[in-house]
């Protein structure tokens, strides 16, 4: 797909009314902490999709203070109370969908906008198993990044060869074509090799075929033109408490 002649919008917002209910202007709207976290795979997918969007990034404020996430708090019930089931961060909406939950707003995008390819089973299980990666991985950024270091040298490798079992000969890992999926993972690697190179551990770089699967993502038309946007942003990753960003 060619990039549409519209970029992503990025709307920052530090008040709770700023915070949407609605789908701006009907297009889909992505609404998530200023930070890349569970919503950089959903931006990536939109960008794949070629699709207008809006990426509404709240600011969260300094740690430790009073205000800290006040403004996405005082605004979630009025959130669900327009129709947004559970409400929680990230959530989408456009002209027919109101979501929340990363995996299902990734597998919503895949099935609207071709990227779910030959084995939607196979896709599902990609989204749930980077879940538990990416869990371990965010958890301890947030918890105790020193602690980290045990996975990284003990736990990474069986982990990566996991998945190098799962890409084998395929250009994805759900097959020949890219799908939310391989977003979603594609994103996880990137955290770890940020994480791997502030540890001083070079783990990943021992799988030549993940790092190729990484360049093939990379070499999409669309995110080519994304990360060469003022749209996208490479850190911080998690938000401001978290031991690592």
């Amino acid at each position: 797909l060619a990039r549409g002649a519209m970029p992503a919008r990025v709307v920052k917002v530090s008040s709770p009314e700023g915070i949407p209910t609605e789908a701006i202007e009907g297009k889909p709207t992505l609404v998530y902490w200023d930070i890349c976290g569970l919503a950089q795979p959903i931006r990536l997918a939109l960008e794949c999709a070629g699709v207008e969007y809006f990426d509404v990034r709240i600011e969260a404020g300094e740690a430790g203070t009073a205000g800290y996430k006040q403004t996405w708090f005082k605004r979630k019930a009025e959130v669900g109370a327009a129709g947004t089931r559970f409400p929680n961060l990230p959530y989408f909406m456009d002209a027919t969908r109101k979501l929340p939950q990363s995996n299902a707003i990734l597998s919503y995008i895949g099935r609207a906008h071709g990227l779910i390819g030959p084995e939607p089973d196979l896709v599902d299980l990609v989204l749930q198993q980077t879940s538990d990666l990416d869990d371990t991985i965010t958890g301890a950024c947030y918890r105790n990044f020193a602690g980290l270091a045990t996975f990284l040298d003990r736990g990474l490798a069986p982990a990566l060869e996991e998945w190098k079992l799962l890409l084998a000969d395929k250009p994805f890992t759900t097959g020949p074509v890219l799908t939310v999926a391989d977003l979603k993972i594609y994103e996880t690697f990137r955290k770890i090799k940020i994480i791997e190179a502030e540890h001083g551990t070079q783990v990943f770089a021992r799988f030549p075929e993940l790092e190729a699967f990484l360049d093939r993502v990379r070499a999409h038309p669309n995110l080519v033109a994304y990360r060469a946007s003022p749209a996208h942003i490479e850190r911080p990753l998690n938000n401001p408490h978290a031991q690592f960003r």
